[in-house]
């Protein structure tokens, strides 16, 4: 769907400017929280929606409206007015995902702090995505990028299982007692006195399809995160050469050259923290026990269960 097209149900009655903590409410994103997360972010890979025309300026009054350098503030309908400058990581994965033209300035451009020093940096809204949303989540990233690939994406596919890649989805992956796929598991996020960590206990099952495109029985990824996988199988393959516990620890000269660069020594030191294995190894995943997701999975096949299908 044109993103353009998405417009709110919910008016947004403000007179004044609401305070600097205040997210107008929006029938795009208000029926979801934290524990109920829109689908979309567990899609693996974004499915194509053809071509984008400009953002048209926004309009209140007869008026362009302006942020605080005086600039036209962006149309995205599917915005709402007023953002909060703690707005919450899964909020901006979505946002982001619903238009791939939206920029962090035009989320900040939405924000009223009165000092503009106050108003969440690019760099942290970048972050709290990743802490707040990819990370726990194990979300996959669709930022579009030609520069080289990075640690951190090698990091991100090391644990996609077969079928994850096949049904285009981060969503769990349900199997039978014979090891068919029969459903996918939603996760939601929750606090724990680990921290924010995922769960699937108690989040809806979609179908097997409800990421791939109309008629599709297999998911051909994309060049980039082909690349990443190809690159990732090269090095876990070089480890277990040189009898390495993870690529993560193989020597310097093994890696990618452009990794010694400071920017990618930064990034190994927080990597592995943004890895299904860490969250779940570490304690900072909540699921279900083996005999109740067997349970679970033989309602689903006796139709005891209702299955959304996307």
């Amino acid at each position: 769907m044109d993103p353009s097209l998405i417009r709110s149900s919910i008016p947004c009655p403000h007179i004044t400017i609401p305070d600097q903590y205040h997210t107008c409410e929006h029938s795009h994103h208000s029926s979801y929280s934290a524990t109920d997360l829109p689908p979309i972010l567990f899609a693996l890979e974004q499915k194509q929606i053809g071509y984008l025309s400009e953002v048209e300026d926004l309009i209140e009054n007869g008026n362009k409206v302006l942020d605080w350098e005086g600039k036209p503030i962006r149309d995205f309908s599917f915005l709402p007015r007023y953002i909060s400058i703690d707005v919450p990581g899964w909020l901006l994965e979505y946002w982001s995902r619903t238009d791939s033209r939206l920029t962090y300035k035009d989320i900040r451009a939405r924000m009223t702090a009165p000092v503009l020093k106050e108003r969440t940096s690019e760099n942290t809204l970048n972050m709290r995505r990743e802490r707040e949303a990819r990370g726990p989540l194990t979300l996959s990233c669709w930022n579009r990028r030609r520069n080289p690939l990075t640690r951190m994406e090698v990091g991100r596919v090391e644990h996609r299982s077969v079928d994850e890649i096949s049904y285009n989805t981060t969503m769990k992956v349900l199997y039978n007692s014979l090891g068919r796929p029969v459903a996918l598991r939603k996760r939601g996020l929750i606090r724990t006195e680990n921290g924010l960590v995922y769960t699937t206990r108690n989040q809806p099952i979609y179908a097997l399809n409800t990421f791939l495109k109309p008629g599709e029985k297999s998911h051909t990824l994309g060049p980039r995160l082909r690349e990443t996988f190809s690159l990732y199988n090269r090095l876990a393959a070089k480890a277990r050469e040189l009898n390495c516990r993870s690529w993560q620890l193989l020597p310097a000269d093994e890696l990618p050259k452009h990794w010694s660069e400071s920017k990618e020594l930064k990034e190994v030191k927080s990597v592995a923290k943004h890895t299904f294995a860490w969250y779940k190894e570490g304690g900072r995943a909540v699921e279900d026990s083996p005999a109740a997701e067997a349970a679970l999975v033989r309602q689903i096949e006796l139709g005891q269960i209702q299955v959304n299908q996307g």
